[in-house]
């Protein structure tokens, strides 16, 4: 059985052959692959499984610019101790990389609209949680809105809005962690007739299937939990059920962790 999966937009895998490139999928199953020299190699598979993941979440009216106004990626780049480092969502990515930095040295300050940080979480890990944060030195403000920000020289500028009192904070590097959302390089999903939620997700059954036959979808590109685990065991299920085997990907037991 001849499979191909679409990865992250530079690599796949064609019979258990890794071709790296840029692709897009076109009908019949049929991906071209665009080699840096700009060779074009189209190759067709009975099945495919679209794993393209996801990016981050732009502010508008803060585009991530790799210097001061930083991505989770960016954040790890960051060539010297922040004097004052904002955090824009205190969920997972924000409050584990702005407490690195601050036992780094930083201060740092999370902004997060909801009530709490860790939005999601069991209260009573986030209570801990937000405990240990406030010890070491994080400035926590839940219940935030970021109203506007704008870069000027070495610096980055977030207007918050809190209880209806506004405020500008003064930062040399902008964490911007407010979310992710599925990211479908070379997938033409409407063209395709792949079906997607509100948030531009694939919509997938519970053997990952997408709404056209012989195409398979998982990880970040279909939304739920963003974690690697859950994306592996996806691909498993997917690879199962092309195999022949009747099984289906059930979600009621999912392990997470917050690294801080």
């Amino acid at each position: 059985m001849t499979r191909s999966q679409i990865g992250d937009g530079l690599r796949y895998f064609v019979d258990g052959m890794a071709v790296a490139g840029d692709g897009w999928s076109k009908p019949g199953n049929i991906v071209d692959v665009t080699a840096a020299d700009g060779t074009v190699t189209q190759y067709q598979a009975k099945d495919v499984i679209i794993a393209t993941g996801s990016v981050p979440v732009a502010l508008p009216f803060l585009l991530f610019d790799g210097e001061l106004v930083l991505s989770n990626v960016g954040a790890l780049l960051i060539p010297e101790v922040p004097k004052h480092q904002v955090v824009i969502g205190g969920g997972v990515i924000g409050v584990e990389l702005g407490s690195v930095w601050r036992r780094l040295g930083a201060k740092v300050t999370v902004v997060e609209l909801a009530p709490t940080i860790l939005p999601g979480n069991d209260e009573d890990i986030v209570k801990e949680a937000d405990k240990i944060f406030c010890k070491r030195g994080l400035e926590l403000r839940p219940g935030t809105k970021v109203t506007g920000g704008y870069r000027d020289g070495a610096h980055v500028f977030v207007d918050v809005e809190q209880h209806g009192k506004t405020e500008t904070l003064d930062a040399d590097y902008v964490l911007v962690s407010v979310g992710r959302k599925p990211w479908l390089n070379g997938i033409d999903a409407t063209a395709r007739g792949i079906a997607t939620g509100k948030r531009g997700e694939i919509v997938v059954d519970t053997k990952m299937r997408t709404t056209v036959p012989h195409i398979y979808a998982i990880g970040d590109a279909v939304g739920g939990k963003l974690l690697a685990h859950k994306a592996e065991e996806e691909g498993v299920i997917a690879a199962e059920v092309i195999a022949g085997h009747h099984v289906d990907m059930d979600y009621k037991s999912m392990p997470s962790v917050v690294y801080t």
